[in-house]
């Protein structure tokens, strides 16, 4: 008898999260999502079973922008579950002014960099208990990702001359690179890691908090995107996929070159740096 497979969606509760969620419910996965709002999570996991009454999703409420409290979820997590499928990454926003959290850093680096990265690596030893663990990190579109020339992101942005829309770009080019490094530690492991772009999810806000022109670009670029893409559960799922790692797929699960500045050395630098406190 095949085992379920288990999945864990951070950022499910709205846009590309909540799309993949439904997805890969369908196939009958055990999902689990991960949201800070706990009323906006009840409203959203009604709404999925509505759709799917056989659903056997879970909903677990956690602010993802503490380590601590990314910490406290991996031990939940690790007392519940003997093993990990599936970890999808999709956390994101924009917002106009600089923010510090509790931990001293810039909101927006956080929400875009450091809760994927804090979530990965603690969630790595559930992800290792699996035959085959699959981490799937948000991206963006490829002209995008290949637009900047990539250099060792600002993962420390200060207050002084902030802007946001730079700092948007050092975060995901941090994402990219993260997938990079990863993949090469895990190379003789069981765990891959991809970086893919959603597609076009309607209800993502497109930079709701931010400014309008940013909120403008965002729905223009969807224009050039697949409306609610299935590429997340397909990249979680489909055993093409199975052997790849550290690769950028598009809303069609096509996979696509990714400049190749993007070097290695610029990833091991980059893990390194998050590394450190």
């Amino acid at each position: 008898m095949t085992q379920t497979k288990i999945a864990i969606v951070a950022g499910g509760t709205s846009g590309v999260g909540k799309r993949t969620a439904i997805d890969l419910a369908k196939k009958h996965v055990h999902v689990i999502i991960i949201g800070s709002n706990l009323q906006k999570g009840t409203l959203v996991r009604q709404e999925i079973i509505n759709e799917i009454p056989d659903a056997n999703l879970e909903l677990i409420q956690a602010d993802l922008s503490r380590r601590e409290n990314v910490t406290q979820l991996a031990i939940q997590l690790t007392n519940q579950l003997d093993h990990l499928d599936i970890l999808v990454t999709t956390l994101g926003g924009l917002f106009p002014k600089y923010q510090e959290t509790v931990d001293r850093l810039d909101l927006n680096t956080v929400i875009n960099y450091w809760s994927h990265y804090w979530l990965i690596t603690a969630l790595q030893p559930l992800l290792a208990q699996s035959v085959q663990g699959r981490v799937l990190v948000v991206g963006a579109l490829p002209a995008i990702i290949n637009s900047v020339t990539p250099h060792l992101p600002n993962i420390h942005p200060q207050q002084t001359h902030y802007n946001s829309t730079v700092v948007s770009g050092e975060t995901l080019m941090a994402r990219v690179l993260l997938v990079i490094g990863l993949a090469n530690q895990w190379q003789d492991t069981s765990i891959t890691i991809n970086l893919f772009h959603p597609g076009n999810i309607p209800d993502s806000g497109y930079g709701s908090d931010s400014s309008w022109w940013f909120k403008l670009l965002g729905q223009i670029l969807a224009h050039f995107s697949t409306k609610n893409s299935d590429v997340g559960s397909r990249l979680a799922l489909e055993p093409e996929f199975a052997q790849q790692s550290g690769h950028f797929f598009d809303d069609k699960a096509q996979p696509r070159p990714i400049n190749r500045k993007y070097t290695l050395s610029l990833a091991k630098a980059l893990l390194a740096a998050s590394e450190r406190p």
